[in-house]
């Protein structure tokens, strides 16, 4: 999972940084990414250190495993803020403008990360004992890690994702209901339409049989106006393009993080009931179901980059132009551009 994980998320965060166009949702999504090549590179040294059979001291006990613990419990947090992020887009778009501002959103996640990381460095620094055959955990704070790092995030993901899914829904039906009214009266757009062009010839246009008391517009007001009003357009439909589209990646992301969450999350429900305490040797079956729900729940951390892929074209073609070395030229020129206009 490493060896495919951590070039993806290297290659998710600088696509969405040579984009120059940081809002909070691609600055979650960035440290969502280098979380997860962070946890994958430290689960590969901890693979790496059982592999080879190495001593379970204090400082791979009490530093090294709770660090690990750590970016991945971070980066399921990134990944709820991301949620939330969306929630706030889709269920109360007016209000996102001063809810979610950039400054909020790097205090947010400077605070998550501070706090997540201090927590779990000192308790699990203190609370865990090496011993010959692993490193110990007093049991009182098993589900308190679990919970904070696993069922929190999952039930909060699920959530915010239905949430998510039901205001797009709602959304689509007062959209279609809109159509649908101005179908139905043609009339008084036509109506308003003649008043507007009345109005214009009353006020705006000069009449062949107009003197020089007639009003006029300004020719550089004109000039500004003429040009103004196609490019507005397009960047309302950019910027809704855009929201569709990092709407859609939260989604998928969300889910196929919920999928590959799901055996790990039935595995500690049922070890919960029927797994009384720890034991030295367990049957060959459990052991098997572990294993393959740390399999699908770890490999939620490599396959973030390849769902932006497949969902936005925009992603797509900005990683063309990063392998081929394009893009950061581009940002320097247009930021060249900003500082001369």
């Amino acid at each position: 999972m490493a060896v495919i994980g951590v070039p993806s998320n290297a290659l998710t965060v600088a696509t969405i940084l040579s984009m120059n166009a940081v809002s909070p949702a691609t600055f979650f999504v960035v440290l969502l990414a280098a979380f997860d090549g962070s946890a994958l590179v430290l689960k590969l040294i901890i693979n790496l250190w059982y592999r080879f059979e190495l001593n379970h001291n204090a400082w791979y006990c009490q530093f090294l495993e709770p660090l690990s613990l750590s970016f991945a419990t971070t980066a399921n947090w990134m990944l709820v803020l991301i949620t939330l992020e969306r929630f706030i887009s889709v269920c109360f778009p007016l209000k996102k403008v001063y809810l979610l501002t950039k400054r909020r959103s790097y205090i947010i996640a400077a605070i998550l990360v501070a706090t997540l990381f201090s927590l779990i460095m000192s308790l699990l620094g203190v609370m865990r004992i090496p011993t010959r055959t692993g490193c110990l955990t007093r049991s009182r704070f098993i589900w308190f890690f679990r919970g904070l790092y696993f069922f929190l995030p999952f039930g909060l993901i699920s959530a915010l994702t239905g949430c998510i899914v039901y205001g797009l829904r709602k959304s689509r039906k007062h959209r279609l209901s809109l159509i649908r009214k101005s179908e139905t009266q043609p009339e008084s757009g036509e109506e308003m339409r003649t008043l507007n062009t009345r109005g214009e010839d009353g006020g705006g246009r000069i009449p062949s049989s107009a003197g020089f008391g007639a009003p006029r517009r300004s020719r550089a007001l004109s000039r500004l106006l003429k040009p103004t009003a196609p490019h507005n357009k397009k960047m309302l439909k950019d910027t809704a393009r855009v929201e569709r589209t990092i709407t859609l990646m939260s989604i998928v992301a969300a889910g196929i993080f919920l999928v590959l969450s799901l055996p790990m999350f039935l595995f500690h429900l049922i070890s919960r009931f029927t797994d009384p305490g720890p034991r030295i040797f367990k049957p060959l079956e459990w052991i098997l179901s572990y294993m393959i729900a740390f399999l699908f729940f770890h490999s939620s951390h490599a396959v973030n980059f390849f769902l932006y892929f497949f969902t936005a074209k925009r992603f797509r073609v900005q990683l063309w132009h990063v392998l081929r070395g394009r893009a950061f030229r581009c940002t320097r020129r247009l930021s060249r551009r900003e500082r001369i206009l």
